[in-house]
């Protein structure tokens, strides 16, 4: 076997996981407002910011909001679903808890949404029926426990972006 074409090989199987590691991932993070003192609160903005510092578009739905446009903020919002690869909702209470129902009842949109909910809230109505709803034709839900916020989140959501990536990048979608 010839070394140096062996090396060449090696080069551009690196160069080739490169180019996965590089591939962008446009997210979409919803939860409490940022300026909330929650832990939630806090790991939301943890996660948009490690998500922008690995090279990836990262949004807040308000920033994103446009009250100037004819549409709803529901019609908006789904909008920003269908335009971005991935959302990651971290809800901050049993009604945010339920307005995630309204995107995981759409086929279309739901294999896009990953739900973070704290194991402290599964047993609730919201939660349990959110959980049912899940399948494989949609996104999935991770319980966390509160006290190991925002690190818990962080790890998990990067993790997930990591598999998006080598997804699409077997698909065909180059940077």
């Amino acid at each position: 076997m010839d070394p140096q074409f062996l090396a060449q090989i090696r080069q551009r199987r690196a160069l080739v996981l490169d180019q996965v590691r590089r591939l962008p991932i446009a997210a979409v993070v919803w939860g409490p407002a940022p300026t909330s003192a929650s832990p939630l609160a806090a790991a939301r903005v943890a996660l948009r910011d490690a998500l922008r510092r690995q090279g990836h578009v990262a949004h807040f739905s308000e920033e994103l909001y446009d009250p100037t446009q004819p549409f709803s903020i529901h019609t908006q919002q789904a909008a920003d679903v269908e335009s971005h690869d991935i959302v990651f909702s971290l809800p901050g209470s049993p009604g945010s808890i339920a307005e995630a129902h309204d995107f995981y009842k759409l086929p279309g949109l739901s294999r896009k949404l990953i739900t973070f909910l704290d194991n402290g809230w599964s047993d609730g109505y919201a939660s349990k029926s959110l959980i049912e709803l899940r399948s494989l034709a949609t996104g999935d839900i991770i319980l966390y426990d509160a006290p190991e916020l925002p690190d818990c989140i962080v790890t998990q959501a990067l993790a997930i972006v990591g598999r998006l990536q080598e997804v699409q990048f077997i698909m065909g979608r180059r940077v």
